[in-house]
Parts: C-alpha cells; structure tokens; sequence
C-alpha cells in the first residue's frame, strides 16, 4: 500500500531532479496504478488517489519553470533532514521542502536574496501523525493535503514526515 513514507520518498526524489534541473531532463513516475510508488489505486469500480499523486500534484507547478538555487543551513550534511526546491514561472515563485525525519518537526525559514518576501503565500501541507497512513477504497480521502493562507516571513512548521508547497 501506498503510504506517506512514499510520499516522502517521492518529494526527496522530485526535489532532487529540480535542484538537478541542468542535468536531469524530464523524469516520469514508471507505474500509474497499482503498483508500487503508483498514483493511483484501483480496484472493480473504484480508483483513489495516493499520497505520491498528491505530491505530484503539489509539485507541478515546477514544470517548465526557471529553478532557482536554495540553500539549506542549520543541517548537518550528512544527517540532513530537509530536502528544498524551488523555481519561478510567470512571476509565480514555488517553494517545496519535505521533512524527512519520522521524528522531529522542522522549522524552515525562508531568505531572499535580491528580494523580498511578500506578506502572504499559500501552503500546500501533506501530513500526518502516522507514516503508515493510506487511502483506501474505504477511506479515499484519508490523506490529502491542507491549504492555508501563511505569512512567508515567518518560520514554517513541517511535522515529522510532512511534505509542503509554498506558493506566492
């Protein structure tokens, strides 16, 4: 079963590939349904969303946009538990981070360089207290993301295994 520990694995990897940008050009997800890492979940009459569709979703709007160079500082190199990317398009900026510990929440706080922040983003928030948590025929909408209005300017809290899109 699809679970948020795939959700997290998906964002790591997305965010790799976008910070990679110059050389990785185009990935795609090899299954669509039923499969493993797959989007979608289906079975007689019934298809449902998995938490890997839902950070597909969350993170399209990278696609044909400029990335832009982020830096994670605080995080000991080799224990990092954040994973960021970020791009603009059409004067939209797309921010995306994954908290990778299945323990501690992390707080992430943007700089701009060159700029400023503006006073309000939307936050694109999937999570959950259990990595092990699924959707199911049963429970379609088990996981899925939040919205909310945030201020860019203060620090963001991404609970443990929680993956967030952040657009202004």
């Amino acid at each position: 079963q699809n679970t948020m520990r795939d959700a997290m694995v998906t964002a790591m990897t997305l965010n790799l590939f976008n910070n990679r940008c110059d050389v990785v050009a185009m990935a795609n997800v090899a299954q669509l349904c039923n499969n493993l890492h797959c989007l979608f979940l289906s079975g007689d009459e019934n298809c449902v969303c998995t938490p890997t569709y839902h950070i597909f979703d969350m993170y399209k709007g990278h696609q044909g946009a400029q990335a832009f160079r982020t830096v994670v500082t605080d995080n000991d190199v080799f224990e990092s538990s954040v994973t960021v990317s970020a791009s603009v398009k059409d004067g939209k900026t797309l921010v995306t981070a994954g908290n990778l510990s299945c323990t501690e929440e992390a707080v992430l706080e943007l700089n701009a360089v060159g700029g400023e922040l503006p006073e309000t983003a939307v936050l694109h928030l999937l999570a959950d207290a259990d990595l092990h948590v699924h959707n199911t025929f049963e429970q379609p909408e088990r996981v899925r993301p939040v919205t909310v209005t945030v201020d860019p300017r203060k620090p963001l809290h991404i609970p443990a295994g929680g993956i967030a899109a952040l657009e202004f």
